[in-house]
């Protein structure tokens, strides 16, 4: 499970059993795969069509237990894996009625408001899907391979609700934890 995050300095295992990190694993789910660990969570069955109240029911537990009064922070690795497993259609309908349910959430309750991330590889998607993504995301940050500068990786941040935001290019290096921007 660290093998892909541990590039960039996030060990899973040590985090999640230190208390400061919970994985909903959705791809478990659907698999029937049960982990050992009590910060590794499933849903049980994983249909569209009952999907979003078990994982509500889930994370509101998650949130009950485990994050209190933190901030938490969502990452979906990957949308475009999400996708794979709900279908285009579905998935749309589902991260539309999720942005339905975090802003009735923020008008109505008293917590501190998630961060949602959302990875996707675009080369397995179409270019809707792409669209509707972007039209519920606040920030578009892409990174690819640096075809001029092996080693490195570009980033292009193409959309920012901040009042003098402004899209920019910058090189990102990662080693061993390690990470420069150029």
């Amino acid at each position: 499970m660290d093998l892909e995050t541990e590039l960039f300095g996030l060990k899973i295992r040590e985090e999640g059993e230190k208390g400061n990190l919970v994985v909903i694993d959705l791809f478990a789910t659907a698999n029937g795969i049960n982990y050992p660990h009590d910060y590794v969570y499933t849903i049980g069955s994983l249909d569209p069509s009952t999907y979003l109240p078990k994982f509500l029911s889930v994370y509101r537990k998650i949130l009950e237990e485990k994050i209190k009064d933190k901030r938490p922070i969502g990452i979906v690795i990957t949308m475009d894996g999400y996708k794979l497993l709900m279908g285009e259609n579905h998935s749309i309908k589902l991260v539309q009625k999720s942005v339905a349910i975090k802003e009735t959430a923020r008008i109505t309750e008293k917590r501190k408001r998630p961060i949602n991330i959302w990875l996707l590889n675009k080369d397995r998607v179409s270019k809707e899907y792409i669209s509707w993504l972007a039209l519920y995301s606040q920030y578009i940050i892409e990174v690819r391979s640096s075809e001029e500068a092996p080693g490195y990786e570009m980033m292009f941040v193409r959309k920012s609700p901040l009042p003098d935001f402004e899209p920019g290019v910058y090189k990102l290096y990662i080693k061993g934890g390690n990470l420069k921007i150029e």
